[in-house]
């Protein structure tokens, strides 16, 4: 078709094999990729650069975490149409999102089907959340706010939360906290199965997004 401009996706994550498998299913329907990569500021630079037709992109990235990177990229193109494609499935994160311009909120538990019809309903300007996640478009995004992802988390837990994201150890934690080392990496487990956290790392990822939402 004379004039006809193959539709363009950017791809920001920090795993290579996701990144393989959303460009798998992002070609099934017939789109080029215009970039791809984990770093959060080459992928602000190469959309800008690029101007690709939709952005598919993880929250917990190298750098600058997903959500500033939305907010950069929506701050610079108001029309952005954006997929996020995320192990956060408590529904602050998918509030924030939305709030911030995100069409399309996918988990990565998701079907193959339900991540193409993301794309399907981003090139098309509209919202999209996968059916696992049991959000209700109508009302969740009202009445979230970042406490309810804390309030999982025991008072004591909290603590230990707080000091971990500050860089303390455990043994430095256990002697501020007058509790034993042992009891430290207890709490420690149950704070990452809580949160769906894999590593420290993971943790403080969480907690640079959590304060992202506290300054909204």
């Amino acid at each position: 078709m004379i004039g006809y401009k193959v539709p363009s996706a950017l791809i920001l994550d920090d795993h290579a094999i996701i990144r393989q498998t959303c460009r798998e299913l992002i070609e099934r329907e017939n789109m080029t990729i215009a970039w791809e990569g984990e770093d959060g500021e080459e992928a602000y630079k190469n959309y800008i650069l690029l101007k690709p037709d939709i952005a598919v992109i993880d929250l917990s990235i190298k750098g600058l975490n997903g959500l500033e990177i939305i907010r950069l990229i929506r701050n610079h193109d108001k029309n952005a149409k954006i997929i996020v494609f995320s192990m956060h499935t408590d529904s602050i994160f998918i509030s924030r999102a939305l709030d911030l311009g995100v069409l399309c909120y996918i988990s990565k538990t998701s079907a193959p089907d339900e991540f193409i019809s993301a794309i399907r309903f981003a090139l098309n300007g509209k919202t999209y959340v996968s059916k696992e996640l049991n959000f209700n478009l109508n009302t969740s995004r009202k009445t979230n706010n970042t406490s309810n992802v804390l309030s999982l988390l025991t008072p004591q837990q909290r603590k230990i939360f707080q000091l971990i994201v500050t860089g303390e150890s455990t043994t430095a934690i256990g002697k501020k906290l007058k509790i034993s080392t042992k009891s430290v990496s207890t709490h420690l487990k149950n704070i990452k199965e809580k949160l769906g956290a894999n590593t420290i790392s993971d943790i403080v990822r969480m907690a640079i997004i959590l304060d992202s939402l506290d300054k909204k």
